[in-house]
């Protein structure tokens, strides 16, 4: 009779850690399952998140759903080797305040070389931005901001020369489609 209630006892506490193991662990293991990046429709626009903010991503373009954030109105691409990041925020600042911000944000990163002067840039919908390409010791890359309808949207993309000299002008025509506010 002992040995039955030792041996029930041991079979008892080794469902318990299975139990255990399986709720610390499986949440982990089903997330390591799911894949990183998704592909997303490049024909239609895609919200960043609950601001009235769109983009068209541009041919090719995955979803990296570990870098997604729609709580923060942040999306990123994958186009080939080259990132694409796009952040809106509430801002009633100017654009000009707004450029100067991100040269200076830009020029803070690790390992920034240089950058060239900012140069004047427009949506399809016709708000105004402006824009930079950029040097980093790991990368190359541009990046703009806009301002509309009381909302900035930040742009990155960044990539090896290589890379950036093949998806440029898929990616600079998605930029193009920003929506913000209601079109």
């Amino acid at each position: 009779m002992l040995r039955g209630t030792v041996v029930r006892n041991l079979l008892g506490c080794l469902a318990v850690l299975a139990c255990l193991a399986l709720i610390l662990y499986g949440p982990y293991a089903v997330n390591r399952a799911l894949p990183a990046q998704r592909p997303v429709p490049t024909d239609q626009p895609m919200a960043l998140g609950a601001l009235p903010v769109t983009v068209v991503p541009p041919p090719g373009a995955l979803l990296d759903a570990t870098q997604t954030r729609p709580r923060d109105d942040t999306v990123q691409f994958q186009v080939g080797d080259v990132e694409y990041w796009l952040r809106a925020t509430k801002y009633t600042g100017s654009l000009p305040e707004l450029a100067d911000r991100a040269r200076q944000t830009r020029a803070a990163e690790k390992g920034f070389v240089s950058m060239e002067p900012d140069r004047a840039a427009t949506t399809r919908q016709g708000t105004p931005g402006r824009q930079a390409g950029f040097v980093l010791a790991t990368a190359t890359g541009h990046s703009a901001v806009f301002v509309g309808d009381g909302i900035a949207v930040w742009v990155d993309v960044r990539g090896t020369p290589l890379a950036m000299a093949e998806h440029t002008a898929d990616i600079e025509a998605s930029v193009a489609t920003l929506t913000i506010g209601r079109p």
